[in-house]
């Protein structure tokens, strides 16, 4: 979820690539959905995500919110100053029950490299969903 932004950050998609990436790597088969970009569309975002897992027959709907900070903006195409958090949820398709949650706060750095801190946040998200999937 966007509030500072009327369509999908380069930093929002940087993340869903490292997270992808991260499933890839452990050979588990993953799929996206289109993101949501305010929470007005996040009820129906998560009913149409939902019902395409299903469709998909999946077994499992990770949905991941990234919130940002409307306050004081940095105006950087990549910023992880501009994230407040991430939470995400594992949502069993056959029953939908919520299996496991988390939420993450990016640690805020000095460095240059804006691209990397992105990637290691979306490495720290990923880690967390995937620590949750292991103990469901």
């Amino acid at each position: 979820i966007d509030k500072l932004h009327n369509d999908v950050t380069e930093t929002t998609l940087l993340i869903e690539e490292t997270i992808l990436e991260h499933f890839f790597s452990q050979a588990m088969i993953v799929t996206t959905c289109p993101i949501i970009v305010d929470s007005a569309t996040s009820k129906t975002g998560y009913a149409f995500a939902l019902n395409d897992a299903r469709k998909g027959y999946s077994d499992f709907l990770i949905y991941v919110s990234i919130f940002y900070d409307t306050e004081n903006p940095s105006g950087e195409k990549f910023s992880i100053e501009d994230i407040d958090s991430a939470q995400w949820k594992i949502i069993r398709i056959s029953d939908n029950t919520q299996t496991a949650s988390g939420k993450l706060v990016p640690k805020q750095t000095k460095s240059e490299n804006k691209l990397n801190d992105i990637k290691y946040f979306g490495k720290q998200i990923a880690a967390s969903i995937n620590s949750g999937i292991q103990n469901k």
